[in-house]
């Protein structure tokens, strides 16, 4: 399985580190492992943002 950091993951979704760290500790990442001081996250949780005036 493949693995993203958090700052990975803000990056993609335009957020702040800190922020995904909290999604982290609360449980938004399904499968979100902590490895020492770094959360990995799963990269199949994590959904691409849609480009602006597109929607799901």
């Amino acid at each position: 399985m493949n693995y993203l950091t958090c700052a990975d993951v803000a990056r993609t979704k335009g957020i702040s580190v800190r922020r995904i760290q909290q999604m982290c500790k609360q449980g938004e990442f399904p499968g979100a492992i902590k490895d020492g001081r770094t959360w990995l996250i799963p990269a199949d949780t994590v959904k691409k943002p849609l480009p602006i005036g597109v929607s799901d």
